[in-house]
């Protein structure tokens, strides 16, 4: 199903949206541009047992939705970046050492407390050579191109308008529950306006009673000019600190309700990142400006991003484990 619409301006490009439920995607050609976007169902077993093959990983998320994504095409010249499920799965680590980038549970010290003698030393010891927080600090896949760092920033005021949008849509990728530990879970939305696009590439973790982490690719494509910068930004708190943000209780509730909303502000994904996603913290490691300012040389990845090697840059590291955290990197992919 296809829906042409003319420029009612001459700031707004003509458009066309598009809908194919045979291959479950959807999307709009605006300009020189065409966005798309799937929602298909989950992966079956024999494409479970493929993707698991293929990754190295022993376990994949409950919710693996490995069709879907959302990808940003130039029709003129090919350049192309997509979010999609498989890509972001491949940034989980995998081969980890034992207590090398692991993140316990918060039952895990008191039943370790309970246990002292070296035999149950042995037993209490859970082995996963693999990140079980199925985190990933993937920025997206570009092709056609390779995205250069830059010190340009994304204009938070353009997005804050109230400009009329022409496409929207969400898409989930992997969702799991962590063995009712919490929550992990990786989405991402697009929005089509007049003057642009702007995705928004979320990545979530909360566990229960230790933390919450949020990693965010933000890419935002001006139509006049021409290009696509990319943000991407990482950080985490303990479930604790997060707490500390909550709004201060109403003397005349019950405490009943009280609780109840505190509940509901600390599974919310998009309050807790509001929380967590505060650039200007002098905790956030700024990583385009030193590589910029000490001219530090980079390789390319796969994806066609940049490749930020820890030791070099000094990135900052989780004190959860998992790698590094606390950074944010901007990048220019035209």
């Amino acid at each position: 199903m296809d829906s042409t619409v003319m420029p009612n301006s001459n700031s707004t490009p003509e458009y066309k949206t598009f809908e194919n439920k045979s291959s479950c995607e959807k999307g709009i050609n605006i300009g020189d541009w065409r966005v798309t976007t799937r929602k298909d169902r989950i992966y079956n077993s024999e494409e479970i047992d493929r993707i698991s093959d293929e990754t190295k990983l022993p376990q994949i998320p409950e919710m693996y939705f490995g069709f879907n994504h959302i990808t940003i095409e130039n029709t003129k010249t090919n350049v192309k970046w997509s979010f999609n499920t498989n890509d972001a799965l491949r940034k989980v680590q995998i081969n980890l050492k034992e207590n090398e980038n692991w993140v316990r549970v918060a039952v895990a010290d008191k039943w370790n407390a309970s246990r002292n003698s070296k035999e149950e030393e042995e037993k209490k010891k859970i082995h996963r050579p693999y990140d079980w927080t199925f985190s990933t600090d993937f920025r997206g896949k570009i092709e056609n191109t390779t995205a250069e760092v830059t010190k340009e920033r994304i204009d938070i005021t353009k997005l804050m308008r109230r400009d009329p949008i022409l496409f929207f849509d969400q898409v989930i990728l992997y969702e799991d529950e962590l063995g009712d530990n919490g929550i992990a879970t990786l989405d991402a939305k697009v929005r089509v306006m007049p003057t642009g696009i702007f995705i928004l590439g979320r990545f979530f973790l909360r566990i229960e009673d230790v933390l919450c982490r949020s990693n965010e690719t933000r890419v935002y494509l001006e139509f006049d000019k021409g290009y696509i910068l990319s943000e991407y930004f990482s950080r985490e708190l303990p479930i604790e600190d997060v707490k500390k943000a909550l709004p201060a209780p109403k003397p005349w509730e019950p405490e009943e309700r009280q609780k109840l909303t505190e509940v509901k502000m600390i599974t919310d994904p998009n309050w807790v990142s509001s929380v967590l996603t505060k650039k200007d913290h002098p905790s956030i490691m700024d990583v385009s400006n030193k590589i910029i300012d000490e001219n530090i040389e980079l390789e390319t990845g796969p994806d066609n991003n940049k490749i930020l090697d820890p030791e070099k840059l000094n990135l900052p590291k989780s004190k959860f484990g998992n790698g590094n955290i606390g950074y944010v990197i901007y990048e220019k992919i035209q």
